[in-house]
């Protein structure tokens, strides 16, 4: 995956299957790089390894959920908001990304829900996403987030409270 070549997706998604969970990990690490760079992953083939054992699984399928992910795919909708409920917050952070991705309205509550977990990296990209997403139903939890005690949170939660705002 990362040299880059579109024609490395189809042999990457059959590591997947692959017994050996390293190999799975690295399969989807790579397929996360090839959709970072554009090319096309099924995004619906990746989220059963949201609710793999393997913590490391999950991130990486979380990772590659992040460029996977296009608006309109409502089938990914449940997945992504029953991952916002994991327990390793890298996954957290990737599904609220790929949540903004989706632009589904319906994410909105998971989202704001995500401005208050516990790391903070999670309420960045929680903030990010309600900008993505565009509902003044986030503009409430946005204002609260701007006197969090992270001032990385605080700064993207103007930023969207700007945008979603106007």
């Amino acid at each position: 995956g990362f040299n880059s070549k579109a024609e490395s997706v189809a042999p990457l998604m059959r590591t997947l299957r692959d017994p050996i969970a390293d190999v799975v990990e690295g399969g989807l690490l790579s397929l996360g790089r090839l959709a970072r760079d554009g090319h096309p992953v099924e995004a619906t083939e990746i989220t059963p390894y949201l609710g793999h054992v393997n913590p490391l699984i999950r991130s990486n399928a979380s990772l590659v959920l992040v460029h996977a992910t296009k608006p309109g795919q409502g089938e990914l909708f449940l997945p992504l908001t029953a991952a916002m409920e994991d327990s390793e917050p890298a996954v957290r952070n990737h599904v609220a990304a790929a949540l903004g991705a989706l632009g589904d309205k319906d994410a909105v509550p998971f989202l704001l829900k995500g401005l208050q977990d516990t790391k903070a990296l999670v309420r960045i990209r929680s903030a990010f996403a309600l900008a993505r997403i565009d509902d003044k139903r986030a503009v409430p939890g946005l204002i609260a987030a701007l006197d969090d005690s992270s001032a990385d949170v605080s700064k993207a939660a103007h930023w969207d409270s700007r945008k979603t705002q106007g």
